[in-house]
């Protein structure tokens, strides 16, 4: 059987995790991660790979396997943009809800409770924060505030 290989210089920055026998595993993922048998999975703190070194690397590799390796199209990169947008759109909306449930939740304390409807919303406004049901919690905290207007 034939010896497929390629020269050190091929891997790149690579090389070092490469070489090291401490290492079982070398994962790309928004930064470089490593499975070492001491320290464990870890991320590679400013490791950087440019995308012309990615691209040449695995056409390399699936030259040598003599295989087609398919980059990911560009409608797939676009879709795991808008992902990651819409992620942090959720984040943000998430910490500007629990700023609004919690002025409002603080307010409508304060007024204290002027009948069993806003005691009612009250405490499913705190069963909704409590188990993270943000949205829920939004909804209740302005039905509680028309309670007051």
């Amino acid at each position: 059987m034939r010896k497929l290989t390629l020269p050190n210089r091929a891997f790149g920055n690579l090389l070092e995790y490469i070489l090291d026998d401490n290492i079982t595993d070398i994962n790309w993922s928004q930064g470089l991660w490593v499975n070492h048998l001491e320290k464990g999975r870890y991320k590679i703190d400013g490791f950087l790979l440019d995308e012309s070194f990615i691209q040449q690397f695995y056409t390399k590799i699936s030259n040598l396997m003599n295989v087609q390796f398919n980059v990911k199209s560009d409608s797939i990169k676009k879709a795991e943009q808008d992902l990651d947008n819409l992620l942090k759109k959720r984040n943000q909306l998430t910490a500007d809800t629990k700023n609004i449930i919690g002025n409002d939740l603080v307010n409508i304390q304060k007024a204290g409770s002027r009948s069993t409807k806003v005691q009612d919303y009250s405490n499913m406004l705190n069963v909704a924060i409590d188990k993270g049901q943000w949205q829920e919690a939004l909804r209740l905290a302005q039905l509680l505030k028309t309670q007051f207007e």
